[in-house]
């Protein structure tokens, strides 16, 4: 179990840098990594610490590509700002200054507009490159569905599109990972979090995670109504972008249903009815 306050190590640091006493209190939402929010009465740090662990192959969880995409956003307000990066004996740190605001339940159209922003603007060096191709998508989700139960396994398999040749774009920064979760609508505009799976490639693999029911489902109020998808799609500024979606969303669906799997069976229950919802989306 977490505890209310984090290890020494990171308190040590709080202290050099936040005058007077500092509160601490668990950062909730989160499914992938531990958090702690120190607070004093001038300003509240964010220590995010790594669970090395916990990545897999769509969404990574990397310390080191968090720090350059923080880094390379400062002044944006589309990250928060970036304090320290450091190692402690539970493992890496990357602390930010607390974003306040309230945390998105959806997808709304003023998200879509900050997140063209990001693929917008430069990417920071050393960050992975993801392919798009349909078959580059399905091969992925075939190694999620590698090892699932025969009728899970058959299920999906059964339902895997064909893949064609499509349009490749040219490749953009992506989040990575913006469900409702990890957005934070501030007085001055949208601020993103959780910048442990960024990329370039394609800007559809970032309007597909956004729009996804099941990322909805877990992290956010529930599915987007079709209007809702509609009202954030045409919010997008690229429409190029936005018909390639379209033409990928097949792909796109069934390889977030073999991932949905993959995670129920690793125990996360709250990912089981996903499969469905996210085949229903081809």
């Amino acid at each position: 179990m977490l505890s209310n306050r984090p290890s020494m190590a990171i308190i040590r640091h709080a202290q050099s840098l936040l005058e007077g006493d500092v509160s601490w209190e668990i950062l909730t939402g989160g499914r992938t990594n531990a958090g702690w929010v120190g607070r004093s009465k001038a300003r509240a740090l964010v220590y995010k610490l790594y669970c090395v662990d916990r990545g897999n192959l769509l969404f990574p969880n990397n310390s080191a590509h968090e720090w350059a995409s923080l880094t390379a956003l400062v002044g944006t307000g589309l990250a928060p700002e970036p304090v320290a990066r450091f190692d402690t004996h539970d493992g890496t740190v990357v602390a930010y200054v607390f974003v306040a605001g309230d945390t998105a339940t959806q997808i709304t159209p003023d998200i879509m507009q900050a997140m063209h922003r990001i693929h917008m603007s430069d990417a920071p060096m050393g960050i992975r490159a993801i392919a798009t191709s349909p078959l580059d998508i399905l091969e992925m989700g075939d190694r999620f569905v590698e090892g699932l139960d025969a009728q899970m396994s058959k299920r999906l398999r059964g339902a895997r599109p064909i893949p064609r040749q499509l349009i490749c774009a040219s490749h953009v920064f992506l989040h990575g990972d913006i469900v409702p979760a990890n957005v934070i609508k501030t007085p001055t505009g949208v601020c993103f979090l959780d910048w442990q799976c960024p990329a370039i490639g394609d800007a559809v693999q970032d309007i597909y995670v956004a729009l996804s029911p099941a990322m909805h489902r877990v992290y956010g109020s529930g599915a987007l109504t079709s209007d809702g998808e509609q009202s954030a799609l045409n919010a997008y500024p690229d429409a190029d972008a936005v018909a390639r979606f379209h033409d990928y969303r097949p792909y796109l669906a069934w390889r977030m249903a073999a991932y949905c799997a993959w995670k129920a069976a690793r125990g996360e229950g709250i990912y089981a009815d996903c499969v469905e919802i996210e085949l229903s989306r081809m």
